[in-house]
C-alpha cells in the first residue's frame, strides 16, 4: 500500500478496466486516467482523497458517470472531463467542489445541458463547455464571479447567451468558436469592462454585435 503516494499517472492505459480502492492513498494530489479508454467508472472509495487538487478522466469514452463522493473532495481544483463521450449527467455532489476553478467539458456529447448549480462553483476561474448538444448556458453562471476564462466551441445548438453574463466583470477572454446557431449577443455584454480578447469565429448566424460593445 503506497500511503505516501502524491501523483497517480495512469494516462493512456487503455486495458484498464478497474481502479484500485483508494481508502489507503489519502495523500494523494494528482490523479490522471487520460485515455484509459476501457474504463467504465470511478469507485466511491475516491471520495477518500481530501488533498486531490486535481483529477483528469479527458478520452475515458466508457465512463458514464461519476460517483457522488466526489463531493469530499474539498481541495479540488482542477477537474478536466474532456471527450467523455459516455458520459451523460453531472453529478449534482460537483456543487460541493467550492474550490474548483478549472472544469472542463469539451466534446461530452452525450452531455444535454450545463447544469444550474454551476453557479455554485464560486471559485472557478476557466469553464470549457463545449458540446454540441448545449443549447442554453443557465443564468446561474452569472454567480462565477471570478471566472476569467469562458470557452464555447462548437456549441452548435445554443441560440444566445443570458443577460447574466454581463455580472462576470472578472472575464478576460471570451472564446464562441462553430456556434452556428448564436444569432445574438445581449446588451449586457457591454459591462464586461475587464474583457481583453472576444473570439467569435464560425458564428454563421450572428448578424451583428450589440452596440454595448463599441
Amino acid at each position: 500500500v503506497f500511503t505516501n503516494l502524491k501523483v497517480l499517472d495512469l494516462r493512456n492505459c487503455s486495458a484498464l478496466t478497474k481502479l484500485p480502492n483508494f481508502s489507503h492513498s489519502l495523500d494523494l494530489e494528482k490523479l490522471c486516467l487520460q485515455r484509459c479508454s476501457s474504463l467504465t467508472d470511478i469507485p466511491d472509495s475516491i471520495g477518500n482523497l481530501t488533498k486531490l487538487s486535481s483529477l483528469d478522466v479527458s478520452h475515458c469514452k466508457c465512463l458514464s458517470t461519476l460517483p457522488d463522493s466526489i463531493e469530499n473532495l474539498p481541495e479540488l481544483q482542477e477537474l478536466r472531463l474532456n471527450y467523455c463521450k459516455s458520459l451523460s449527467t453531472l453529478p449534482h455532489s460537483i456543487r460541493k467542489l467550492t474550490l474548483l476553478k478549472r472544469l472542463e467539458l469539451d466534446s461530452c456529447e452525450s452531455l444535454s445541458s450545463l447544469p444550474d448549480f454551476i453557479g455554485n462553483l464560486t471559485e472557478l476561474e476557466v469553464l470549457v463547455a463545449s458540446y454540441k448538444s448545449l443549447s442554453t448556458l443557465p443564468d446561474s453562471i452569472g454567480n462565477l464571479s471570478r471566472l476569467k476564462y469562458l470557452y464555447l466551441f462548437f456549441c452548435i445548438s445554443l441560440s444566445a447567451l443570458p443577460d447574466s453574463i454581463g455580472i462576470l466583470t472578472k472575464l478576460r477572454t471570451l472564446e464562441m468558436a462553430g456556434c452556428q446557431s448564436l444569432s445574438a449577443l445581449p446588451d449586457s455584454i457591454g459591462n464586461l469592462t475587464g474583457l481583453k480578447r472576444i473570439h467569435l469565429s464560425f458564428c454563421k448566424s450572428l448578424p451583428a454585435l450589440p452596440y454595448s460593445i463599441g
